[in-house]
């Protein structure tokens, strides 16, 4: 059987915990609008003054919001101990579904084969001060602009890996949205940490 390569790509992000929910949303949009291969109309969405493509689908945009929110409980759970800088994790994965042959009585099954990993490495900051917030703001801007632009160059360079589409339907791939993956042991289960 052949080894399959998955592609993984890294995106750093920084934000305090007023802004998370809406910054780790719009990167997680910015990655589904280069990864869902329908016919989309073109939308956008500020966020922190930042345009952001925003997928107009509800069962996806149901899914990120079930997600980040999930990571922000997390997120306050661990830091209720300590007023300090917090950090996590959210995984997305791409898969295509390929028909295997099994070797036994049930002959074939169907299985999701990853192809594509997106780690988004969140830092939250926790500023005490209005002068801290400012300074703050300006950098969580920064930093959304980045990584908007790193994931835009990352698709347009990285295109040999990518399945071809054998479907019509709207969502072409299955995905996968994982929170602090390495905290529950999915990670491990499957083979990705």
């Amino acid at each position: 059987m052949e080894e399959r390569r998955v592609a993984s790509f890294s995106i750093d992000v920084f934000a305090d915990k007023a802004n998370a929910k809406d910054v780790v949303t719009g990167i997680l949009h910015t990655i589904f609008w280069y990864r869902i291969f329908a016919n989309l109309e073109p939308s956008t969405h500020d966020v922190l003054d930042v345009p952001i493509p925003w997928i107009q689908d509800v069962d996806l945009q149901t899914l990120v919001e079930q997600r980040v929110d999930q990571f922000v409980r997390q997120i306050d759970a661990d830091s209720n101990d300590q007023n300090q800088n917090t950090r996590g994790q959210i995984v997305v994965q791409f898969s295509e579904r390929e028909r295997r042959r099994k070797k036994g009585w049930f002959g074939q099954k169907d299985e999701d084969l990853v192809w594509e990993t997106w780690t988004l490495n969140i830092a939250l900051a926790s500023p005490r001060t209005h002068q801290e917030a400012t300074t703050s703001r300006r950098a969580i801007e920064r930093s959304l602009n980045n990584a908007v632009l790193k994931i835009t160059d990352i698709v347009q360079q990285n295109k040999d890996h990518v399945p071809p589409i054998t479907t019509q339907d709207t969502n072409t791939f299955p995905y996968h949205i994982l929170v602090n993956p390495k905290n529950d042991g999915w990670g491990q289960r499957m083979g990705i940490f």
